[in-house]
């Protein structure tokens, strides 16, 4: 009697627990991790839900479609960035060399916060993919977002060159070959290798300014 008693316990705390938790998110992370494994075109809503655990149509209730799960995932990763990167350049102040290396060090640690899925998320930023993947409208959000990353750059960039700090020929290559090369790190980073985050973002910071400001 006992024993069917704490049977029944464990199995309304199990419901409990599967009713409280976020299918929303889960459906996201789900879907970003095959997206990354299987690529966009390769991942069956099917499989989403099933990497959830809900059946198909239930996955209805939060998405009407896989493109609106792809879209919602890469709004998510705008949230992720934009709001560290811009509160770090804020607390930097107005040191022109402080900005930089605070964007540089901000934008890393928030792409390695998503390492698993970001190498996924720049393959599609950087090809074809992601525009055939989302409507018109959705893709210029995320064109918009792109243009506000390297837009607060390039402000960084011309702020210091116009007092003296920085030194390059054009604006424009220059923020491209820093945003380039600072978006490639989470293909190469492994968690527990030589560097933490931290010391990998410093250094990289550190190469960023040497390249501006020798």
């Amino acid at each position: 009697m006992a024993a069917r008693t704490a049977n029944k316990m464990r199995a309304h705390g199990w419901e409990r627990k599967r009713a409280n938790r976020d299918t929303y998110e889960e459906i996201l992370e789900a879907a970003a991790h095959s997206f990354s494994r299987n690529g966009y075109d390769g991942t069956s809503l099917a499989e989403i839900a099933k990497a959830v655990g809900i059946k198909t149509p239930a996955l209805y209730y939060h998405f009407k479609s896989k493109n609106e799960i792809l879209y919602a995932y890469l709004q998510r990763c705008a949230e992720h960035t934009n709001a560290p990167v811009q509160k770090a350049i804020a607390e930097a102040g107005a040191d022109h060399v402080d900005r930089l290396r605070a964007y540089v060090e901000a934008y890393i640690r928030t792409q390695l916060d998503l390492i698993d899925t970001m190498p996924m998320v720049n393959t599609m930023l950087f090809n074809s993919s992601v525009a055939r993947a989302l409507t018109r409208s959705q893709y210029k959000w995320v064109r918009d977002w792109e243009r506000k990353m390297i837009d607060t750059l390039r402000t960084i960039l011309e702020d210091g060159a116009n007092e003296g700090v920085f030194k390059f020929r054009n604006v424009t290559p220059t923020a491209f070959f820093i945003m380039g090369t600072i978006d490639y790190v989470v293909n190469w980073y492994k968690p527990g290798g030589d560097l933490n985050i931290e010391e990998l973002a410093d250094e990289y910071a550190d190469l960023v300014l040497a390249s501006v400001t020798s």
